[in-house]
C-alpha cells in the first residue's frame, strides 16, 4: 500500500512524556532502521473553520502550516481507524498568501464540498507551534515510514497545553508493521495510544468541551462475508467502539463514556468466545485475558457512577418531602471521583497501550488470513452466515432454558440469564446484516426491551449490595446520616422490586413470541 499516492495518510499516534521524549531520539530501534539523519524543524500550523465548526461536524479539518520554506494549505478528511491506526484523505498544496485558498485544493470533490460548507468564510480559531523531528525508515521487509516526533503546544488565543507526541506514517508498504514497530518502541519506551489529532485537542480546548460519548456503529457484512472476514469487522467494530471513548476515560470518566467502553468491552468479549474454535493455530488466550481485565477495571466506577446519577436521582425527584440525600451524594461523589481516576490510570497504563497495539496488529494478520489464498485457515472461509445460523441457534436455545421459572429465580439466577441474552444479542446483532431487516428489528428490539428490564433489576441488586457496604467505606461521614440515606434509597428501590419484576416478566413474554431470524 502506498499512502502518498492513494491520496491518504495512514497514521499511528501515541503520547509520551518530556522524559520519553528525550529517550526516543536515542533509541537503538530508530537508529537501526533510520536510512537517513534526523531532520529537525520549527512548524506553526493554524486551523480554520466556520463559525459553527461545520468542517469539525463533518470530519474535515483545514489548516496552514508554515514552515522554513513558505506555507503549506493542507485539508484532511476522516476515512476510518483499525486500533488506533488512522486513515485519512490527505490533500496538500503549496500557497503564497497566509488565507485558505480553496481552489488549489487538488482533489475536486473535497473542493467542492469546502466551498459548500464555507460559504460564510473560514476564520483561524486554533494554533500549534512545536518542534519536530523526523527519520525516514525503511523495515526488513521493505515497509517505508515516517517517524516524527512532536514536541510544543496547542494555543487557544493565550491558553496553551503541552503537546508531545510520537507519529508513525505509512509511506509505503504494509500498514501492520506500524504496530510492530510502535511495539517495539514501547518495549524500551512506555508511550499511550492515542486517537486524538491535534485539531481534535484544539476544539476540545476552544470548545471547553470533552468528546460527547460515542457509541458502537452498526456492523454492515458484505453478504458473501466469510467467516474470518466476518469476525475481523465484528472485532474491528467493537475496538473502534472501544478507542472512540478515550476522551471520557481520561479525563473525568464521564458515566456515559465509561457505558460505552463497558459495552464495547462485552461485545469483544462475546466474539471472542464465539470465534475461539475457529483458530486451532492462533492461541487468543492472550486477548480473552486483556479484555477481562479491561472490563473488571472499569466495573466499580459504572457501579458508582449508575448509583449515584440514577438510583439516588430518581429517589431525590420521586419524594415529596425528602430527607436529606446529601451525606450519601456526597460519598458516592467522591468514590466515583476516586475510581474515575483509577480509570484513567488503567487506560493510560502501558499495560493498555500494549493489549491495543497488539489488538490491532492482530486483526490486520487476521484480514490476511481471511483474503490471502496462501494464508487462510479451513474454518475461515467458511460462509459467514453458516457460521451465524449455527452459533445464533447454539445461544437461543441457552437463553430459553435459562428463562425458565424466572419469578422465582434469585438475584444471581436472574443476573446470569441476563448475561446469556446479552450474549446472543451481541451475536444477533453482530450478523444481522446477513439477514433481511424486516426480520432481525423485531427480534432486536424485543431482546433489547427484555435486557434493558433485567438491567433495571440488576442495578437495585447491585445497589443494595454496594449500600450495604458503605460502612466500611464512610470513614470521612457521619455513619448515622450516612446509613440513614443509604436507607431511604434502598427502601425507595426495593418497594419498585415487584414492578420491575412485573415488567421484565412482560418483556419476557413479548421476547417468547420473537420468531428467531436466522
Amino acid at each position: 500500500m502506498d499512502a502518498n499516492t492513494s491520496g491518504q495518510e495512514i497514521e499511528l499516534k501515541l503520547l509520551c512524556t518530556p522524559a520519553a521524549y528525550d529517550g526516543l531520539r536515542e533509541l537503538p530501534a530508530i537508529q537501526r532502521l533510520a536510512t537517513a539523519a534526523a531532520t529537525t524543524t520549527h512548524l506553526r500550523t493554524c486551523y480554520f473553520d466556520t463559525a459553527t465548526h461545520d468542517l469539525r461536524q463533518r470530519g474535515l479539518s483545514l489548516r496552514l502550516r508554515y514552515d522554513e520554506d513558505g506555507i503549506i494549505q493542507c485539508v484532511k478528511s476522516r476515512k476510518g481507524r483499525v486500533g488506533g491506526l488512522e486513515f485519512r484523505g490527505e490533500y496538500e498544496s503549496r500557497l503564497t498568501e497566509p488565507v485558505p485558498d480553496l481552489a488549489t485544493i487538488p482533489d475536486s470533490k473535497v473542493r467542492r464540498r469546502l466551498r459548500r460548507l464555507g460559504k460564510a468564510g473560514f476564520a483561524p480559531l486554533f494554533e500549534t507551534r512545536f518542534q519536530r523531528t523526523s527519520w525516514p525508515l525503511l523495515t526488513s521487509q521493505g515497509t517505508r515510514l515516517r517517524l516524527d516526533l512532536d514536541r510544543g503546544e496547542i494555543c487557544v488565543g493565550e491558553q496553551c497545553e503541552a503537546l508531545c507526541e510520537l507519529e508513525l506514517e505509512l509511506v509505503h508498504g504494509d500498514p501492520a508493521e506500524l504496530f510492530e514497530l510502535a511495539l517495539e518502541i514501547h518495549q524500551q519506551v512506555p508511550l499511550q495510544l492515542s486517537t486524538l489529532s491535534k485539531a481534535e485537542r484544539g476544539y476540545a480546548r476552544l470548545t471547553g468541551q470533552p468528546l460527547d460519548a460515542v457509541k458502537g456503529k452498526p456492523v454492515q457484512l458484505p453478504a458473501d462475508a466469510n467467516t474470518g472476514m466476518a469476525l475481523m469487522q465484528i472485532m474491528q467494530n467493537g475496538l473502534e467502539h472501544l478507542v472512540s471513548n478515550e476522551t471520557g476515560l481520561l479525563h473525568g470518566a464521564e458515566n456515559e463514556a465509561v457505558h460505552q467502553a463497558r459495552v464495547a468491552l462485552r461485545r469483544l468479549r462475546t466474539f471472542e468466545g464465539l470465534f475461539r474454535k475457529q483458530f486451532p493455530n492462533n492461541n487468543t488466550q492472550w486477548l480473552r485475558t486483556e479484555l477481562r481485565w479491561l472490563h473488571h477495571a472499569f466495573a466499580p466506577l459504572r457501579d458508582w457512577a449508575v448509583l449515584k446519577s440514577e438510583l439516588v436521582e430518581e429517589v431525590k425527584c420521586g419524594l415529596e418531602q425528602e430527607p436529606s440525600l446529601e451525606p450519601l451524594v456526597a460519598h458516592l461523589e467522591v468514590l466515583r471521583r476516586a475510581n474515575a481516576i483509577a480509570v484513567a490510570n488503567v487506560f493510560r497504563s502501558p499495560r493498555c497501550t500494549r493489549f491495543l497495539l497488539a489488538f490491532g496488529l492482530w486483526l490486520f494478520r487476521l484480514g490476511e488470513q481471511s483474503t490471502s489464498p496462501e494464508r487462510q485457515e479451513r474454518a475461515l472461509v467458511k460462509p459467514a452466515r453458516v457460521f451465524a445460523q449455527k452459533v445464533l441457534a447454539r445461544h437461543f436455545l441457552r437463553v430459553t432454558r435459562r428463562a425458565k421459572n424466572f419469578q422465582s429465580k434469585t438475584d444471581e439466577g436472574r443476573h446470569r440469564f441476563r448475561i446469556e441474552l446479552k450474549k446472543l444479542r451481541y451475536a444477533a446483532q453482530g450478523f444481522q446484516s446477513l439477514y433481511p431487516a424486516k426480520r432481525a428489528k423485531p427480534f432486536l428490539a424485543a431482546a433489547g426491551r427484555l435486557q434493558d428490564a433485567l438491567g433495571h433489576l440488576n442495578d437495585v441488586a447491585n445497589a443494595r449490595k454496594l449500600l450495604s457496604d458503605l460502612g466500611d467505606e464512610a470513614s470521612d461521614s457521619p455513619e448515622a446520616e450516612l446509613h440513614f440515606s443509604a436507607g431511604v434509597v434502598l427502601g425507595w428501590h426495593m418497594r419498585k422490586r415487584t414492578r420491575l419484576l412485573r415488567q421484565a416478566e412482560l418483556a419476557l413474554n413479548k421476547f417468547g413470541q420473537c420468531k428467531p431470524f436466522w
